[in-house]
């Protein structure tokens, strides 16, 4: 290979090419910039620390620990990897106003999840009342944040963001995961007992259905499609099994029951 085309040849004046051996973000991966840059490398090593002293030196209760750990890799996640490739079109080509009724809607829900959840957690830490009003994880709490996920998932489909910063789409997807987490292990104890069984609260369906699609899609952008139809194919058999001929036949799930267990 001659000099001409060999980037890391000497040139004529005796310096060698620089950047040659930078390797490039792979796929979607971000390369994210100024505070964002720095906010999200800090919460890498705390992560990265959290594993460290669980594991080591103060272990952690298995289902908290699970919890967390899920969280703090779907925030990552969503950080680090946007919903398309810089050579890939999203579904739409629409200028940024537009984009402004989406994000309305998704932070709208999300805003309300989140008050729900600390007006809980104030109950129980200041008010001393264990249980809070039926209300506050009511459909009302559900229906919000499994909106807010779902409406942040297909914008991140429909407008593409940009390489270097994160899109308002997953600063909700992010913040719907560290829900989910704080409502799971704000009813662990009972989750425990009522998982699975007819026992098990309509708000805990709504988490973690809203847990399970923040998987799928971070798989999705990581992994590509197939493990995401993997799964879906397995959880779809879970509710048509009444549906299905001979041996594949089966009574099937109920999904509040389905999702609390599962996830």
């Amino acid at each position: 290979m001659s000099a001409a085309t060999d980037p890391s040849a000497p040139t004529d004046d005796g310096l060698i090419a620089h950047g040659v051996d930078d390797e490039p973000p792979a796929g979607n991966q971000r390369r994210l910039l100024g505070w964002q840059h720095w906010t999200f490398y800090v919460f890498a090593v705390v992560y990265a620390g959290f594993h460290l002293y669980s594991l080591n030196i103060a272990p952690l209760e298995t289902w908290t620990f699970r919890i967390l750990h899920i969280a703090g890799a779907l925030m990552l996640g969503f950080a680090l990897l946007s919903a398309w490739t810089p050579s890939e079109k999203s579904l739409l080509n629409l200028p940024a106003p537009v984009r402004i009724p989406f994000a309305g809607a998704a932070i709208a829900g999300l805003g309300w999840a989140l008050f729900c959840l600390v007006y809980a957690y104030w109950l129980r830490h200041v008010g001393g009342q264990a249980n809070p009003p039926s209300w506050v994880f009511g459909d009302g709490f559900g229906w919000s944040l499994s909106g807010a996920t779902a409406i942040a998932i297909v914008a991140g489909w429909a407008f593409k963001s940009r390489e270097d910063r994160v899109a308002w789409c997953d600063w909700v997807l992010m913040g719907a995961a560290a829900i989910v987490c704080a409502y799971l292990l704000f009813v662990i104890n009972r989750h425990r007992m009522t998982a699975g069984t007819p026992f098990a609260q309509p708000a805990d369906m709504w988490a973690t259905l809203t847990g399970t699609l923040l998987i799928l899609e971070l798989t999705r952008r990581a992994a590509g499609l197939a493990l995401v139809v993997i799964a879906g194919i397995f959880v779809s058999y879970a509710f048509l099994g009444p549906f299905l001929p001979g041996f594949l036949e089966h009574g099937g799930f109920k999904v509040w029951a389905f999702f609390p267990d599962i996830y």
